[in-house]
């Protein structure tokens, strides 16, 4: 017998590549709308065709492969349309990395630098450890055990141990951390590339990674790096660009098997350096995978056979997560309602699936085409700010998390956007202080006026 949801998913799926691929050939960058539908298929799709063969084709297992390839195959056609209507000739994005100017001078991207460190360590104090010093700490007093690493990671989480202490505007601190800190390593990578201060940009780069590795999560520094390969991606000759991607890609894995053994998510204790390797490599790679698509795909079964559609309710309660709280979390509520967990783990539906249990199949659909189109005019416009480091920057945070919202609720999207702008917001001030200053310094003889192109390279 002929499986057409099969047959649909294959088809959708190299559709789906093969329109990311051209808008690679054609722009020569990574773009919100070739990234999201790359993303779609290799950590949404590849997850959902995993669980449809485990669960033998199950009328559940059907139903949300089936949603799932319809509602990237509406993505793809809302992006095509809206680059016919924008850019019906295609164009190069990459700017000569000579030709990206520094738009404030190097001492506000300094100051700025420190301000998000600030906040960063700010987290770290109000939640009272550093979660990756207290893993290595048991590693090496007790050993190698059983969620050596997620146990501090999550102890101090109020959305998923209810004995914890909220953090206030702990969603946004973190937001701080892992987009402000993505942002910090592409002016100093730039830094480091034109060699401006080469020891210190080294360093500041690798005390974001630091940071962002600190809570002993792996998906700061996916972020991170995804950050840095759309940085590079504008910037870089595609010759050189496949050694250098090459390279992000080799650390992401590196750090991410370190970081998984380190977790222990699992029920054996190891006493050997290969057997805690191996554990880290799977556990890694499952989790790319297949392993976030589990409660999506089951929630087919659960919705709307147990539970109504939500009719928008996930997006109230995302949106609510923003406010000084703690107010309830939807990834922690879909896992309850799918996994019947009431504490102890989340489980974010991916944008696909949040729409599914929201308004259905049509719901999916819409909602997806019109991601499409939106994400078409976002290739379109952010490569106007292309030119300088502070909007490549902006550029590679907000087509990064242009192309994650495949995975996660599209409100969540409203964090980097918000710390981005706030970023924004410094540097413009800080810039007009410091005219404001030189203007005056300058009526009072006390500073020589200097050239623009003078001022951008102090």
């Amino acid at each position: 017998m002929i499986d057409l949801i099969l047959i649909l998913a294959l088809v959708v799926m190299g559709c789906a590549l093969g329109f990311a691929w051209l808008r690679w050939k054609q722009t020569r960058v990574i773009t919100p709308l070739g990234g999201f539908l790359a993303g779609s298929v290799f950590f949404v799709q590849l997850g959902f065709l995993y669980f449809y063969f485990v669960y033998e084709r199950a009328w559940f297992a059907q139903n949300a492969l089936l949603t799932l390839s319809l509602g990237i195959l509406a993505a793809l056609l809302g992006g095509w349309l809206g680059l016919t209507l924008l850019e019906p000739r295609s164009r190069i994005y990459q700017v000569p990395l000579r030709g990206v100017r520094w738009e404030y001078p190097m001492r506000v991207y300094g100051l700025v630098a420190l301000l998000l460190m600030g906040l960063t360590a700010l987290y770290f104090i109000l939640l009272g450890y550093v979660p990756l010093f207290m893993g290595l700490e048991t590693l090496l007093t007790e050993g190698f055990m059983p969620r050596l690493l997620q146990k501090p990671r999550t102890m101090r989480s109020i959305y998923i141990n209810p004995d914890a202490a909220y953090i206030p505007m702990q969603g946004l601190l973190e937001a701080f951390r892992f987009v402000g800190l993505s942002m910090v390593g592409v002016w100093f990578i730039h830094s480091y590339r034109t060699g401006k201060r080469r020891a210190l940009s080294a360093a500041i780069v690798a005390l974001c990674i630091f940071w962002l590795i600190s809570t002993g999560q792996r998906w700061p520094l996916l972020h991170f790096l995804l950050v840095i390969m759309v940085y590079f991606s504008y910037t870089t000759p595609p010759r050189e660009l496949r050694r250098v991607l090459s390279w992000v890609v080799v650390v992401g894995a590196i750090f991410g098997v370190i970081i998984s053994a380190l977790q222990a998510r699992t029920s054996d204790i190891a006493a050997y350096l290969p057997a805690i390797l191996s554990f880290g490599v799977v556990n890694l790679a499952e989790r790319i995978l297949y392993g976030n698509a589990i409660a999506p795909v089951l929630s087919f079964d659960v919705f709307p056979k147990e539970y109504p559609w939500l009719y928008g309710q996930s997006y109230v309660q995302n949106l609510l997560s923003y406010l000084p709280g703690p107010f309830p979390s939807f990834p922690v509520t879909f896992n309850f309602m799918v996994m019947k967990e009431t504490v102890g783990f989340t489980a974010p539906p991916d944008f696909y699936t949040e729409a599914y249990v929201n308004f259905g199949l049509i719901g999916v659909i819409v909602m997806s085409f019109f991601a499409g189109l939106g994400l078409a005019l976002l290739d379109v416009w952010l490569k106007k700010y292309r030119d300088s480091v502070l909007g490549l920057s902006a550029i590679s945070v907000l087509t990064t998390y242009a192309f994650l919202v495949c995975t996660t609720s599209i409100t969540f999207s409203l964090r980097p956007l918000i710390v981005t702008g706030i970023v924004l917001t410094v540097f413009f001030l800080l810039g007009a202080i410091e005219n404001a200053l030189r203007v005056g310094w300058v009526h009072r003889g006390r500073l020589p006026t200097a050239s623009p192109s003078r001022q951008a390279q102090l």
